[in-house]
């Protein structure tokens, strides 16, 4: 509930103070495309779900390793059961999938309330773009959670978990365009995929074209790939390093 009233509180409060009109046109203006008030309604209700998968896997991710490792001290039992790579590679998969799906759930009655049939196609849509993203991110939060666990001394290592995702958001276009973000938190942004993720839901909710809809989703397959690629290759190096 915490992400509709967000998604909600968002568009709802200029468009009470300054009238819809006033805040369709301010969208047309920023989008270049004057999109109906119902479509930024959508928009803003998807990309509050996208604040739940970020804050959700990062937060449980990292959360699970530090108490596995560290205070229930699970190390060699994993290692003997099957090996540090694979358990954190199945942790933060199967994690962040179920996460992803729940944490994005109430998107299908409100979707259907708004777009009717249609609305039940997007929401299939955004669930399919999610669900790979929250898996990156689980990916890449067991990358930080590792370092945190393994290299780095942290006295309150649950604060990690806590910092990143509003980083992460504030720095990837969800509250304000990416082009008005400075540069160096621009850069935090790009080592994940959330603002790949913003641009694609920006054009499946408001833009419609179906195209550039293509070329999005296309380049986010390969984006995905390499991020995890990456997240494997150093998970794998940090076990080489810790079984030392």
């Amino acid at each position: 509930m915490t992400q509709v009233g967000f998604a909600v509180g968002v568009l709802m409060t200029p468009a009470y103070i300054y009238g819809s009109q006033s805040v369709v046109s301010k969208a047309g203006e920023l989008f270049g495309v004057k999109p109906a008030f119902t479509d930024l309604l959508v928009f803003s209700m998807v990309l509050s779900a996208l604040l739940g998968v970020v804050a959700i896997i990062i937060g449980d991710v990292v959360g699970t390793l530090y108490y596995e490792f560290k205070i229930a001290e699970s190390t060699v039992l994993i290692f003997e059961a099957t090996g540090l790579t694979h358990y954190i590679v199945v942790n933060a998969v199967v994690r962040s999938i179920v996460n992803t799906l729940l944490s994005s759930i109430y998107l299908l009655p409100v979707l259907g309330a708004l777009k009717g049939a249609s609305g039940l196609i997007t929401y299939l849509v955004v669930v399919m773009i999610l669900v790979p993203a929250g898996v990156t991110l689980g990916l890449l939060a067991s990358i930080v959670g590792l370092s945190v666990i393994y290299f780095v001394d942290v006295r309150r290592p649950w604060s990690i978990a806590q910092l990143l995702p509003p980083v992460i958001l504030a720095s990837s276009g969800v509250y304000i365009p990416v082009h008005m973000i400075p540069l160096a938190l621009r850069v935090v942004g790009y080592i994940t995929p959330v603002p790949f993720v913003v641009e694609t839901l920006q054009w499946i909710t408001l833009l419609f074209n179906e195209s550039r809809i293509a070329q999005y989703l296309f380049f986010l397959t390969a984006i995905y790939a390499l991020y995890v690629t990456v997240s494997v290759l150093a998970i794998n190096s940090v076990d080489r390093v810790v079984r030392k």
